[in-house]
C-alpha cells in the first residue's frame, strides 16, 4: 500500500485504488457560630434553638424512617463532646498546625478512623468547623469512618430530615465506607432505595463508583448485573467503563460475555470509548484481534478519530498497513467527520474509504459543513470531484442552490 503523505500534522491521507450525577450537593448553610457546651447531652448552636439528636450508640437503629425533626433544627448524635474536648493530643497537633493540603488530609484521616470508634464526638468535630468546604470533607469522612462499623445507623443518618448536606452526598460516603463488607454495603442500598426510590440510581452509582474506585471492579459488575433494576443496563455501561479506565483488555471480553443482547453493547461501547480515551492506539491493535463485524467495527470507530487527532501520521500509516475491511471502512469514515473545520483534511481521509457508497455518502457530509465557511470552495468539489456517486452530487447542487 502507498504510504502516506503529510503536510505537517495534517495527513494528506493516500490510499491505494482499493480505496457517552452524583447529584448536585446541596448544602443548607449554617449560621451563627456553633458551640459545645460542658456538661449538656445536646449540641446548640446559639439562636437555633433545642437540637433534635439521633439514637445513641447504644441503642439500636430501626430501619423505618424516624420523624422529621423541624425544618431548623440540626439532627447530630446524642452527647457530643465540648468543641475543645479534642479525642487526643494527635487532634490538638493537627489542629494547631498551619493549614495545608496535607494538614487538611491528615485530619480527614484522623476523623475517618476516630468515626470507626465513636462517630458522635467524629460528627460533632465536623459540625464545629467553621470552614463549610473543610466541614463538608470532615462530615464525609466521619461517615466514611461510621459506616465501617455501622452503616446501618450511619445511613440512618444520612436519610435523615438533616439540612447539612445532600442524602445523596452522604448516602456516598456511607456506602463508601461499608465497601469491605458487601453483603452489608449491598443491604444498605437496598433500605435506603426502599426509604426514597427516586434515589436509586444515584445510590447505584455511588456503590458502583466505591468498589470502582477501591479496585473491586468485578464486584461492582456482579452489582449492577443484579436483579431486575430499571437502571441495569446503565450501571453495567459505568461499571465497565471505570473497569477499562485501568484494565481496559479484561474490560472488553468480560463485556462481551454478558448474555443480554442490549446490556452487552452497552458496556461494550462503554468500554471501548473509556479505552480510546486514554489509549487509542491500543485499542485500534486490540481490534485486529476481533472477529469481523459489529464489535471490531466499533473498536476501530472509536480509536481511529482520537488517534488521528492526536498523532494522525501515525494513524495514517497503521491504517494504509490494514487490508480493506467494512470495519475500516467505517472507522476512516468516523476520522474523517471528526475533522469539523478542517474540510481538506476530512476530505483527504474520505477519499481513502473504499467502498464507494460510504465513501460518496460520508463525503457528502462533510461538504455540506464545507459550504457554510467557503461555499465557492465547496461547490467547486461537488463539480469536480470523481469520488462523488451522481445522486449525491445532483442531491448537493439542488441543495446549495447549484446547477447540475
Amino acid at each position: 500500500m502507498d504510504p502516506v503523505k503529510t503536510d505537517g500534522h495534517l495527513p494528506q491521507t493516500r490510499f491505494p485504488a482499493r480505496c457517552p450525577t452524583i447529584c448536585l450537593i446541596l448544602v443548607a448553610a449554617i449560621s451563627g457560630a456553633v458551640g459545645f457546651y460542658s456538661g449538656r447531652n445536646s449540641f446548640s448552636p446559639a439562636g437555633h434553638g433545642e437540637i433534635a439528636p439521633i439514637p445513641p450508640d447504644s441503642a439500636p437503629v430501626e430501619s423505618k424512617t424516624q420523624q422529621a425533626p423541624a425544618p431548623s433544627k440540626i439532627i447530630v448524635p446524642r452527647d457530643a463532646p465540648p468543641a475543645t474536648d479534642k479525642p487526643d493530643e494527635q487532634w490538638n497537633k493537627l489542629t494547631s498546625q498551619p493549614r495545608t493540603r496535607m494538614r487538611d488530609n491528615q485530619i480527614l484521616a484522623a476523623i475517618e478512623d476516630f468515626a470507626a470508634r465513636d462517630p458522635k464526638r467524629a460528627v460533632a468535630l465536623a459540625l464545629a468547623q467553621t470552614d463549610l468546604r473543610q466541614r463538608l470533607d470532615m462530615l464525609r469522612a466521619a461517615l466514611r469512618g461510621w459506616a465501617r462499623s455501622d452503616p446501618d445507623a450511619a445511613g440512618d443518618w444520612a436519610f435523615s430530615h438533616q439540612p447539612i448536606i445532600d442524602k445523596c452526598d452522604a448516602a456516598t460516603a456511607v456506602l463508601t465506607g461499608a465497601i469491605n463488607n458487601p453483603d452489608a454495603a449491598i443491604r444498605l442500598f437496598s433500605r435506603l432505595s426502599q426509604i426514597d426510590p427516586t434515589k436509586t440510581r444515584e445510590l447505584g452509582d455511588s456503590l458502583i463508583a466505591a468498589w470502582s474506585n477501591n479496585g473491586d471492579f468485578s464486584r461492582a459488575v456482579a452489582f449492577a448485573a443484579q436483579g431486575d433494576s430499571p437502571y441495569r443496563t446503565e450501571w453495567l455501561a459505568a461499571a465497565f467503563g471505570e473497569w477499562s479506565e485501568y484494565q481496559p483488555q479484561t474490560a472488553v471480553a468480560e463485556a462481551m460475555k454478558l448474555p443480554n443482547p442490549d446490556s452487552r453493547q452497552s458496556a461494550v461501547q462503554s468500554a471501548l470509548a473509556r479505552w480510546a480515551q486514554h489509549d487509542p492506539q491500543g485499542l485500534a491493535e486490540y481490534s485486529l484481534s476481533l472477529p469481523e463485524g459489529q464489535d471490531k467495527s466499533a473498536a476501530l470507530t472509536e480509536s481511529l478519530p482520537s488517534w488521528a487527532v492526536n498523532d494522525p501520521a501515525a494513524a495514517a500509516e497503521w491504517m494504509n498497513q490494514q487490508p480493506s475491511s467494512p470495519e475500516l471502512d467505517q472507522g476512516i469514515a468516523t476520522v474523517a467527520r471528526s475533522f469539523d473545520g478542517k474540510p481538506e483534511v476530512a476530505v483527504s481521509w474520505a477519499e481513502s474509504i473504499a467502498n464507494s457508497q460510504l465513501r460518496s455518502r460520508t463525503l457528502a457530509t462533510i461538504v455540506r459543513r464545507w459550504n457554510d465557511s467557503d461555499p465557492a470552495a465547496a461547490r467547486q468539489y461537488i463539480l469536480t470531484s470523481t469520488n462523488l456517486v451522481a445522486e449525491d452530487r445532483s442531491e448537493l447542487l439542488t441543495g446549495l442552490g447549484g446547477d447540475n
